[in-house]
């Protein structure tokens, strides 16, 4: 059977007097300059180096239970499964032993750099005790080459903790979620230029797409 997370949907906010062009597009924000290459017409976004790589520009929203000390994001490259990415929103003096390679944001708006590709997220986890409780999710995103990618916001409730059968531990927590992906392009354009002023780069607008997960997928 099919389950569609609950708040599997995406929304937005007012809108306040922007000009913005849709999905993919630049924002009317930016301009050429004398090589070609765009910049940002706000004022304080300084020209100091571009972006090499495909940049992620987003934000997370975490309530009830997961308005915790940290959340734990992993997710793939779709086409390189084994590239896997572990990002902590939180605090980074709080969390248990994750091993491998992670990177640490703050809650709210953030900024990473990734490879070129298509993106999954995953698994969410928080901390529980002294483990975590964890659970599958499904979204996706993409990140194109020299490009501030802005994917929105990521909107998850925690309703309830429960507790999972099967797999290794046998027995092991979860919790009972719903997922949105806001779009809120007219701030995310403003907080970048005032948390960033040292990035340039071409910023497009390229949301996440939350998809359907099985019910047998999800234990």
């Amino acid at each position: 059977m099919l389950l569609v997370l609950s708040g599997c949907s995406v929304t937005s906010k007012p809108k306040i007097p922007t000009k913005i062009i849709s999905n993919k597009m630049s924002v009317t924000a930016l301009k050429t300059d004398s090589t070609g290459s765009m910049v940002s017409s706000i004022p304080n976004a300084s020209v100091q180096k571009p972006l090499s790589k495909g940049s992620v520009f987003a934000k997370t929203d975490f309530e009830g239970i997961l308005k915790t000390t940290y959340v734990k994001l992993v997710f793939v490259n779709v086409f390189k499964p084994s590239e896997e990415h572990i990002l902590i929103v939180g605090d980074k003096s709080k969390q248990n032993p994750l091993g491998g390679s992670s990177e640490t944001v703050e809650p709210g708006y953030f900024f990473i750099e990734l490879p070129v590709g298509q993106y999954r997220i995953i698994n969410a986890a928080i901390p529980v005790g002294s483990s975590l409780a964890e659970e599958k999710v499904d979204v996706g995103f993409e990140v194109v080459p020299s490009k501030v990618n802005y994917i929105g916001t990521l909107h998850m409730i925690g309703t309830k903790e429960k507790i999972k059968f099967g797999g290794i531990p046998v027995v092991k927590p979860g919790f009972d979620y719903s997922i949105s992906i806001i779009d809120e392009r007219e701030e995310g354009l403003k907080m970048f230029a005032l948390k960033y002023p040292d990035k340039i780069g071409q910023f497009i607008v390229n949301l996440m797409k939350i998809n359907i997960i099985q019910e047998g997928d999800k234990q």
